[in-house]
């Protein structure tokens, strides 16, 4: 093969990949990065004066998903010493309640949307976390909703919360997740695993549609 017939070959590859490429952003806007069975436990701990009935302990699970609309339960053990279950379902487009989760895999930048505060804020930074000896990425930002300061960090695959600080003018809460049975998914969550296949299937059609012009060049 000629150095002629190669350069384009490469460049019919690129400018499909480019186009390709393109679409992908529209398919990432709103990701459901959890599955139907994941939990996440968080201890949460006070300074100041907390209201009595808010949490000391609380399991958000994953009940079922369909689309982008997500049921979730959430059990709370509460300072006044009550047990509370709530079973709630939303849609991902329109933001999670209290920001629990957000779309998967997003990066600085990103904006989000929360139709339950009418707010929309932008996804401030990235960074790496250990969670029980596995080295994972989080995204984070920091919002001010009517003089609440709230610092929120998710695990950046799953959109779901690992740690929130919540600061007022009588107290301090904090969230932080402890213990889950996502961990240990890794690579091979539901996922990860569909980009995967999008991935290699794009490759495919590539090198098919680059075979077919080449032959027809030739």
């Amino acid at each position: 093969m000629t150095s002629k017939k190669w350069f384009i070959l490469f460049g019919t590859i690129v400018t499909i990949g480019i186009t390709f490429a393109a679409l992908f952003p529209v398919f990432a806007e709103v990701a459901v990065g959890l599955k139907e069975g994941d939990w996440v436990k968080y201890e949460v701990t006070y300074t100041g004066s907390p209201p009595e009935d808010y949490p000391t302990n609380t399991k958000i699970e994953v009940l079922k998903i369909e689309g982008t609309t997500i049921t979730t339960k959430i059990e709370n053990d509460r300072l006044n010493g009550t047990h509370t279950s709530k079973t709630g379902t939303f849609d991902l487009e329109d933001g999670a309640p209290d920001l629990i989760i957000i779309p998967a895999n997003l990066t600085v930048g990103d904006q989000v949307v929360n139709k339950e505060w009418n707010i929309t804020f932008t996804i401030q930074g990235e960074d790496e976390y250990d969670f029980r000896g596995a080295t994972r990425e989080m995204v984070f930002t920091n919002i001010d909703v009517d003089n609440i300061f709230l610092e929120y960090n998710w695990d950046r695959e799953t959109g779901i919360m690992i740690q929130i600080y919540h600061m007022t003018d009588t107290f301090t809460q904090e969230y932080l997740a402890y213990d889950t049975n996502i961990v240990g998914n890794g690579i091979f969550s539901p996922y990860s695993l569909l980009i995967y296949g999008i991935i290699i299937a794009v490759v495919a059609v590539l090198l098919l549609l680059a075979m077919i012009i080449f032959k027809r060049r030739k």
